[in-house]
């Protein structure tokens, strides 16, 4: 793993999974694409390691209720030629499931999977690993097992909790697995969380080093005005968020971009907001470009240190965007086809 690009940053993701099932809007995208529902459900029943990992654990697609990765690159790693996660970086994923999970099934589906990667004996020290203390059970994976390439510099652990009406898996490091077990884990800090929409059930934040805007490929480009006065703003930004919120009728898309000061936000929002305009401007000439209807709804606002970029896409919105990105498999093997004859 080469770190020539990589710098320090904290990211969030999450997404609110059986809230967003239950939203109008979702119904309505099932009910107006089932061909793209279809092709979701056959990947989750017809997968076979899917498949069988349903039938040893009883854990279903449909059971998640929220899932959420928090990772982070410490300072320094861009000085690392080989980063290390423990040392360098880190993560922690967690996962909200439906009714009371059966942890010995899913452990004894994970000691499967590493004797079959990595022999009895690590599937034997792994086993004696484990802790059992009511609802809670507890794996470790060590470092000697993890690090054949020495790539990792810490132990890995998999937590599980064992609810009535919901459970929680999470994996990561033993240290922040045991702070989430105890109810002691550290919040993320960003503070562009706490300004995005209240009601998102989909969210992606970074924060980045202010470093990241000095490489060359973000310096300004004089020769072009616009794109000069972005780059300039961009030196100012701090931390970049895209949320989106399922409604009853509409889809609610946001991006925030969180900058040092105000005097940044307000210069990027004039930027944003002259781009916006001139796309708007093209679309309305008869011989512009023929851009989505879409772009005439999209709001630029600058809050203090926040921008903010808001959308909200319709049902007739979907006509018109989905065939711009989905291709059904049917078609997906004519184009194949097609290319390989042509390329005869």
């Amino acid at each position: 793993m080469s770190s020539i690009f990589l710098l320090s940053f904290i990211l969030f993701f999450q997404v609110q999974v059986e809230s967003i099932r239950q939203s109008g809007f979702y119904r309505l995208v099932e009910k107006k694409y089932p061909t793209l529902a279809a092709d979701l459900n056959q990947f989750e029943t017809e997968d076979e390691e899917m498949v069988r990992f349903q039938k040893l654990t009883g854990i279903k697609a449909e059971d998640i209720v929220a899932f959420e990765l928090n990772a982070e690159a410490f300072e320094g790693i861009e000085e690392k030629e080989n980063p290390k996660l423990g040392s360098d970086f880190d993560f922690f994923l967690t996962a909200k499931l439906k009714g009371k999970i059966n942890s010995k099934a899913l452990i004894s589906y994970i000691l499967e999977k590493l004797e079959k990667e990595e022999g009895l004996e690590a599937r034997e020290k792994v086993e004696k690993s484990r802790v059992v203390r009511g609802n809670v059970s507890t794996i470790l994976l060590p470092v000697d097992i993890l690090n054949p390439k020495n790539e990792v510099d810490t132990d890995l652990l998999f937590g599980f909790v064992e609810g009535k009406k919901n459970s929680r898996v999470m994996f990561g490091p033993p240290k922040q697995v045991e702070e989430a077990l105890s109810g002691t884990e550290k919040k993320v800090f960003m503070k562009i969380l706490d300004s995005m929409a209240p009601n998102r059930q989909l969210t992606f934040a970074i924060k980045i080093d202010p470093n990241f805007w000095n490489r060359p490929e973000f310096s300004a480009n004089q020769q072009n005005p616009l794109l000069a006065g972005f780059s300039n703003s961009m030196k100012g930004i701090r931390e970049i968020g895209l949320s989106l919120s399922f409604l009853d009728e509409s889809l609610g898309v946001e991006v925030c971009v969180h900058c040092q000061d105000t005097q940044s936000a307000l210069g990027l929002w004039t930027v944003a907001q002259g781009g916006l305009g001139m796309a708007q401007i093209s679309m309305n000439q008869e011989s512009g470009p023929q851009l989505p209807e879409i772009l005439t709804r999209i709001k630029t606002e600058a809050i203090e240190k926040n921008v903010f970029v808001r959308v909200e896409v319709l049902p007739s919105d979907l006509d018109e965007l989905v065939p711009s990105f989905y291709v059904p498999p049917s078609n997906q093997r004519n184009i194949k086809e097609e290319s390989l004859r042509s390329s005869q």
